[in-house]
């Protein structure tokens, strides 16, 4: 925990993208180091080495640090871009020393590293959704009113950073996509309540809190941009689905 850096070299550069980062996310999230940097040792001299690197993956991810954190450092400040009202773009207000979240108990802080913008949260921002009574009336989503300032966004892909005291802290460097959703109660599968962004804090900012069973862990080769551009708008599929009655082997 002294070091501030470490260098890794591995004998194969076949291994996979995805091993390489978890085992980078371990040695700076788990192991207190600050930067670690990994190198794939091409040379044809050590191909007859190549190999075993993926056992020397698995052994650096097997170690286990005494002193594990159930955070990284963060800073107690972040940008975010705040919405001050309804109304156009000039709303929008960006910060440069936002407090970054604290978690409570059940949550983890996610770094984020993309967040996707939909027609929800324009029409948020606009009021744009009336209401029974008036159509035209100036409203949220599900008529619940906002507080402001309110950092919304709720297609969100990044890195836990930190865990809340009832959180296991190997989650930790843990890659994510969020469930946006803040549901009415048990079993529900479609947000029905509110949902992250609009009834508490998004991603339009470098952290968030959110409830640990909402960040789900991803392997994949898609990169956050790619990642966050349909947690929400999967949605419009799971309504046509359900509206038209599709049985399996349908089409």
């Amino acid at each position: 925990r002294t070091l501030g850096r470490c260098r890794i070299v591995l004998d194969n550069r076949n291994c996979q993208k995805q091993e390489i980062e978890t085992l980078r996310n371990r040695m700076m999230f788990r192991g207190g180091i600050s930067n670690c940097h990994i190198t794939i040792a091409c040379s044809r001299t050590r191909q007859s080495r190549a190999a075993d690197a993926r056992c020397y993956v698995a052994r650096f991810q097997s170690i286990k640090f005494s002193s594990a954190r159930k955070t990284m450092p963060i800073p107690k400040t972040m940008k975010a871009m705040l919405l001050s009202g309804h109304g156009g773009p000039e709303k929008l207000v960006f910060e440069n020393n936002w407090p970054t979240p604290d978690i409570d108990a059940d949550e983890v802080l996610v770094q984020v590293g993309a967040c996707g913008i939909n027609n929800t949260d324009i029409w948020v921002r606009e009021g744009a959704y009336g209401d029974s009574d008036d159509p035209d009336a100036v409203a949220s989503f599900g008529n619940s009113p906002l507080l402001f300032p309110l950092i919304q966004g709720a297609d969100i892909a990044g890195l836990i950073v930190g865990c809340g005291a009832n959180v296991d802290s190997s989650r930790i460097g843990q890659r994510v996509m969020i469930d946006f959703g803040i549901y009415a109660g048990p079993g529900d599968d479609i947000p029905s309540h509110d949902y992250i962004g609009s009834g508490r804090p998004g991603g339009f900012a470098e952290y968030l809190a959110v409830p640990a069973e909402n960040a789900h862990r991803v392997e994949t080769s898609l990169s956050d941009i790619e990642l966050a551009s349909f947690c929400c708008a999967y949605i419009t599929g799971e309504h046509m689905l359900r509206r038209s009655r599709v049985s399996q082997g349908e089409r």
